[in-house]
């Protein structure tokens, strides 16, 4: 009895399938000696018919967006050295986009002492042969002051200034924090600094 079920199944699909592609040639659709399976056959093959609708329309916003902050430039902001965190805050972004290296006394192996040279350095990590940039060191004193030694950067070398003396008008150094701005064509670059600690 089981492979009779099985057998009028294989017959109705292949029924249906003869149908579905066109075959036979009396031009009668097929039907089903099981109520319903014919019907869910054509059902499940149909193209479902949708009806055509308008667009939706749009929304318009109730807000105003508020348009992001400026990011800082060096005419708004003046970078600020701390020791403490061996970095500068209140950096503006570069005006040329490269991986800057700066160098300053570290505290090792002393502090800087009054009326010590400091040196101070920037390099183009990964600068090519042809690159080459006339960099300004800005040295910001404790007490608001500041003077301007220059030095060349080319390719990936360093380039060092030597404080107070490349430094026109830059006195010599005594106790606090100082901040040293690179800058190139007077758009900010890096930013570094140093403490200087009495004896």
């Amino acid at each position: 009895m089981r492979e009779w079920a099985v057998l009028v199944g294989v017959l109705i699909a292949a029924s249906l399938l003869v149908g579905a592609c066109g075959g036979g040639d009396d031009g009668v659709e097929p039907t089903a000696t099981v109520e319903g399976e014919a019907t869910a056959a054509a059902d499940a093959t149909a193209t479902p018919q949708v009806e055509p609708t308008e667009p939706p329309t749009p929304v318009p916003p109730t807000a105003t967006p508020e348009p992001p902050p400026p990011s800082p430039t060096a005419e708004s902001v003046t970078p600020v050295f701390r020791p403490d965190l061996m970095r500068c805050e209140n950096t503006p972004t570069p005006t040329i986009d490269r991986v800057w290296q700066v160098s300053a006394p570290r505290g090792l192996p002393g502090p800087v002492r009054p009326a010590e040279v400091v040196e101070l350095g920037l390099r183009n990590k990964f600068g090519v042969e042809d690159e080459a940039y006339w960099a300004g060191a800005r040295v910001i004193a404790p007490d608001g002051s500041s003077s301007v030694g220059t030095t060349m950067v080319s390719a990936d070398a360093w380039g060092y200034v030597l404080y107070p003396d490349d430094f026109p008008g830059g006195s010599p150094v005594y106790p606090g924090v100082y901040t040293v701005v690179w800058e190139i064509g007077g758009g900010y670059i890096s930013c570094d600094g140093f403490l200087v600690e009495d004896y």
